[in-house]
């Protein structure tokens, strides 16, 4: 699951990148490179937050 967030993540960062406008209003791209990097976050966080609590008691 933290691999699948993290390579959202990254394909988000890349979408953005490529087709976004910067220094302009948000455009499609950049609504989807947003999103992509909310729910990549909360993928990698879940994980992470699955991880710790099976390794601490």
């Amino acid at each position: 699951m933290f691999a699948i967030g993290f390579g959202l993540i990254l394909v988000a960062l890349i979408f953005g990148i490529m087709w976004g406008n910067p220094g302009r209003a948000f455009n499609w791209a950049d609504h989807v490179a947003q999103a992509g990097l909310i729910i990549g976050t909360v993928l990698c966080a879940a994980s992470l937050i699955m991880w710790v609590w099976k390794v601490l008691p």
